[in-house]
């Protein structure tokens, strides 16, 4: 999350939250002008984060929401509102908010199981305003990070290979391969035709997807995956990495090589220390090689 809020994007927020832009006191209100929606319905950098990141529909909890919903089901029904499914989820996304703030009404859960563990990366990738080019760039910049910290490049996966000697992995990656991103695509899971109408749907994956000659290959990315890629934003060191989602990159990109074919006389071969994190650049042309040490 990349965003500066100033003292006065605070003032403004907290201003509204309280009076709702009211210039006289109001004793007796409605929930729409309760401090927890006030805050979601606010002009500014604040409410737009708040919309952003911590939206009733993003943020889900299985107990959570289905008490809230079974609840907000229970005032509904005592009122006998028509057009209660609309009414019903009016009440909840209103509870879901309330909820966030004074973590009432529900015994041994708080707020902070809801977002403690928001993967701000991957709800950035799902967002709907996103187009899917811009998704894959960004996929592939995170990936191509993940392996060289310095590199910021979208329009190029590099394809890094790490090889078992005796079931023992080696300490070494070897990359030879650049695949451009046009070889990529981007898929997002969609409901059937016939239910999609039939209720809101927020993909808990997306996928990478390389076209070889005869088949493809796709690397699934969820949460956690997008949190390992993400590695590098706390500093985290190769070495220290999980490995299971790294070893799904890895595969991924095996799969990748498989299908690729090499002039052997001509190219350039990266080489990284996995454990000190240095890289060396070969480059070879004919009989002539260059090394270059990063």
């Amino acid at each position: 999350m990349d965003a500066h809020v100033t003292v006065r994007d605070l003032l403004n927020f907290l201003a509204y939250c309280i009076t709702g832009a009211k210039e006289e006191s109001i004793t007796e209100f409605d929930e729409d002008l309760k401090y927890y929606n006030l805050a979601f319905s606010g002009s500014g950098k604040i409410f737009t984060l708040l919309n952003e990141y911590f939206h009733p529909r993003d943020l889900t909890h299985p107990f959570i929401d289905s008490k809230l919903w079974a609840d907000a089901e229970e005032e509904v029904s005592r009122r006998d509102e028509e057009d209660s499914e609309d009414e019903v989820d009016q009440r909840f996304i209103e509870k879901k908010r309330q909820f966030y703030f004074e973590d009432v009404a529900i015994k041994d859960y708080d707020a902070r199981d809801l977002y403690h563990e928001t993967n701000y990366s991957f709800h950035n990738q799902r967002n709907r305003d996103r187009s899917d080019e811009s998704v894959k760039e960004d996929v592939i910049e995170m990936i191509n990070s993940y392996f060289m910290p310095d590199s910021s490049k979208g329009s190029d996966l590099r394809v890094w290979l790490s090889h078992n000697y005796r079931s023992k992995s080696s300490l070494s990656l070897i990359s030879r391969t650049e695949i451009p991103k046009r070889e990529l695509n981007r898929r997002v899971p969609q409901l059937h035709p016939e239910i999609s109408d039939a209720m809101d749907y927020n993909h808990d994956h997306h996928v990478l997807e390389y076209e070889g000659r005869d088949s493809t290959v796709r690397l699934r990315i969820d949460p956690d995956l997008s949190e390992t890629l993400g590695a590098l934003n706390g500093n985290i060191p190769y070495i220290l990495r999980g490995r299971e989602e790294e070893q799904q990159l890895l595969e991924f990109m095996e799969e990748i090589e498989y299908r690729e074919s090499h002039d052997e006389d001509y190219g350039t071969v990266h080489i990284m220390d996995t454990e000190t994190g240095e890289l060396e650049i070969l480059t070879v042309n004919d009989d002539r090689y260059q090394m270059e040490r990063r």
